[in-house]
């Protein structure tokens, strides 16, 4: 297998199985917020082993590998899976498979995740401009944290990507950086392998999440496909950093809301 699962929280063998997608270390405070209502667990590549047999398979073929290791984990459990990024659309694609092995639909969370294929390329004038722009507005978020005392000045200089290359250029990388580096490697592997992916429409319910990474009229381009035009759910913080503050209390109120403490699956309506 090319999937490792690891438990994040504990709980009996009856209570529902929240499986959060890659990065297992950024959902450890969303599993302390389901206590007694749901098992946190983590779905993950963990090496560059494991990363470099995936190169080798397609989209379908490294969902039905993770979907057969969760079916065999959690046989007769409620399921939601959960995604950051790129990861969402990883998270969307194992729902559909074990909903074609004969599973009920697990709910689907998404945050920040675009669906790929409608996403059209810009001409390259375009995306550079696009990209110092996100730039632009991520370091601004950052030494506005910076400036209310939130993070001091040597983790705002390690969220610059640029000094981050000169760190490794020097050979003075710490190992968070390592790490970081094949976290970033991971997902633009998992991008390129569902870049071209038409998802349909699912069984299950979706709910989507927006980071303040995006403005609000974005709207992820899931509306054809999913009957979602757009996310209101909104968290506080950028991208990554939106499921370790006070982002995470809210998304999991909503979480078992909608599919902890439902009967029937829940599917967001645009208006929400």
């Amino acid at each position: 297998r090319t999937w490792e699962l690891i438990e994040l929280s504990s709980g009996s063998s009856v209570e529902p199985v929240i499986i959060t997608i890659n990065q297992p270390i950024l959902y450890r405070k969303l599993a302390e917020k389901f206590n007694g209502k749901g098992v946190v667990v983590n779905l993950h590549v963990p090496d560059r082993t494991r990363l470099t047999v995936q190169r080798s398979m397609s989209f379908d073929e490294i969902a039905d590998d993770a979907a057969s290791l969760v079916k065999y984990a959690y046989p007769g459990r409620k399921l939601v899976i959960l995604g950051l990024c790129v990861n969402g659309l990883v998270a969307l694609k194992i729902a559909e498979k074990l909903v074609l092995s004969g599973l009920e639909a697990p709910g689907v969370v998404m945050i920040d995740s675009w669906h790929l294929a409608k996403v059209g390329r810009l001409p390259p004038v375009s995306s550079y401009l696009k990209k110092w722009v996100q730039r632009g507005r991520r370091w601004a978020y950052q030494f506005k944290q910076y400036q209310s005392g939130r993070i001091g000045f040597a983790d705002l200089m390690k969220k610059n990507s640029l000094l981050n290359k000169v760190f490794r250029k020097l050979n003075i990388a710490d190992t968070a950086l390592e790490d970081e580096e094949f976290i970033v490697d991971l997902i633009y592997h998992l991008a390129e392998r569902c870049r071209h992916h038409e998802f349909r429409s699912y069984k299950g319910g979706i709910l989507l999440f927006r980071s303040e990474k995006f403005s609000d009229n974005e709207n992820f381009e899931w509306g054809a496909a999913l009957r979602v035009e757009q996310s209101n759910h909104i968290l506080r913080g950028w991208h990554e950093e939106a499921l370790s503050g006070t982002g995470i209390t809210k998304m999991a109120r909503i979480i078992e809301s909608r599919f902890l403490m439902q009967s029937t699956p829940y599917y967001l309506d645009a208006a929400e």
